[in-house]
């Protein structure tokens, strides 16, 4: 596993448990008390459903950002090793 992978893992399960909770309390916060069994379990059903697909999401546009950051900073180092030896070539000539 590449560090990349490894920091992706971890933001992965942050952003992932932090929508899950976003999610559970909304769904909590707008639902009456004193429901029947089944109406409750299909809440819970619909509860899971809603938290995966925003948890996807999420996840999916965190690595996005990820490789985004990660692609503009090899750009900017390999810019700077392209000056380093223009200047390093200048200066020797």
């Amino acid at each position: 596993m590449t560090k990349i992978e490894f920091v992706k893992l971890g933001v992965g399960f942050v952003v992932s448990y932090g929508a899950s909770a976003i999610v559970n309390n909304a769904i909590r916060a707008t639902t009456p008390g004193g429901l029947h069994i089944i109406k409750r379990a299909s809440i819970f059903v619909g509860t899971f459903v809603i938290s995966s697909i925003v948890c996807d999401a999420a996840v999916r546009n965190s690595n996005q950002q990820i490789d985004t950051f990660v692609a503009n900073f090899d750009k900017i180092f390999d810019t700077a090793n392209k000056l380093k030896k223009i200047l390093n070539k200048e200066v020797g000539a």
